[in-house]
């Protein structure tokens, strides 16, 4: 690095990211080769690096937030260097400096702020029990895209697992995708006081983004995934009948949980289904186009990443992310792995368009309003 490039990286304040990238980087270009947002803007991460250093913050700040933050880059560079890491703060370095989140952010930011109101929030103990060894966290979008699935699975949890207790919350990785650390660590601590006093030790997940954004702060619970007790649990009595081929989409988010991957494999082949791999699957898996908040910013973006995933295989997809499922429904018949379990119209749904974001807001009140009623709980 030039004494210039020192200058600028002490005086624009990044830490050791930027700055390793910049220094480490041998420009051989292989993630370059399977990144549009890098093939877009750089022939290589340290020239990139090198601009964020000596660029204009302001002008210039749209760039790290088209990122989707997937992490394939970490898994094909030889020095496993992680470019989204490296997005990621700059994308903090922009809200410390009162220019990020981006006006384009504005609708994610009042998003957040209303799940995590009295409109969307809601938890309990198992309302047979009254305990609450662990939690059940169904996610934002999951319950945005099927009240019917998430109460499926809670009663199919509490029948497996007594003093299942149940948890309506944002994760808070919107926010913490958008370079707002202050406002996600708020977020995450009101999760963590609030299952502590459950009485929890135990989360259970049913989106890959909540997982791997819970694990991020080591907190004092065993964390895992619906599909790791489905598969544990043997054979399930699914919705999906006859034989079928689904191409399994792993969520990016989920690159390194090879357990749930596995899991996921072993519910889909023990309910009859055949399953063919993307060419690029598990740890190599690519992103929908959803991630890291990118189509706020670029739709165009967005659409590049998600056709350049639908041109791996013609065949109809199944995934573990309702966000994923979204992403590509419209496109190309698409279904929640849920669905094939506890969803009888799953043929109807396997073509189903996305839902906007009046129709998510509207799921998640309706599956508030259905969790009230059949528990008795105080609206």
């Amino acid at each position: 690095m030039s004494t210039r490039e020192a200058a600028v990286t002490e005086r624009v304040g990044y830490s050791c990211l930027v700055e390793e990238v910049a220094l480490k980087c041998i420009e051989c270009s292989l993630c370059v080769q399977q990144c549009e947002f890098l093939s877009l803007f750089c022939e290589s991460p340290r020239q990139l690096a090198v601009s964020f250093m000596q660029g204009d913050l302001e002008k210039d700040s749209y760039i790290p937030y088209l990122c989707t933050l997937c992490g394939l880059c970490e898994e094909v560079c030889p020095l496993d260097l992680n470019i989204g890491d490296m997005c990621f703060e700059v994308r903090q370095k922009l809200v410390r400096n009162g220019i990020g989140p981006l006006p384009a952010h504005a609708a994610v930011e009042k998003e957040q702020k209303r799940v995590m109101s009295d409109h969307f929030s809601l938890s309990f103990p198992d309302p047979a029990t009254g305990g609450c060894s662990r939690v059940f966290i169904p996610g934002c979008h999951l319950s945005g895209y099927s009240p019917a699935l998430v109460m499926a699975s809670y009663d199919w949890l509490r029948e497996r697992l007594p003093d299942t207790g149940f948890m309506l919350r944002c994760c808070g990785a919107p926010s913490r995708d958008l370079g707002q650390q202050d406002v996600f660590e708020v977020m995450m601590a009101d999760m963590q006081a609030e299952i502590a006093g459950m009485g929890a030790t135990e989360i259970i997940v049913a989106c890959p983004k909540c997982g791997s954004t819970i694990k991020t702060c080591s907190l004092p619970f065993t964390v895992k995934t619906i599909y790791e007790i489905m598969a544990e649990a043997g054979p399930i009595k699914t919705a999906f009948r006859g034989e079928h081929t689904f191409a399994l989409h792993d969520p990016c988010s989920g690159r390194r949980d090879g357990y749930t991957q596995e899991c996921v494999r072993s519910i889909l082949r023990s309910s009859g289904c055949e399953v063919e791999e993307f060419r690029n699957h598990g740890t190599g898996t690519t992103c929908c186009g959803m991630g890291g908040m990118v189509a706020y910013v670029s739709p165009d973006m967005s659409d590049a990443v998600r056709d350049r995933r639908l041109e791996e295989t013609p065949t109809e997809i199944v995934t573990y992310c309702a966000g994923c499922r979204d992403a590509f429904a419209g496109r190309r018949p698409a279904l929640h792995i849920l669905d094939l379990l506890f969803n009888p119209d799953w043929e109807d749904d396997l073509v189903r368009p996305p839902h906007n974001r009046a129709m998510q807001q509207d799921n998640q009140w309706i599956l508030k309003t259905l969790l009230s009623k059949k528990y008795g709980l105080q609206d």
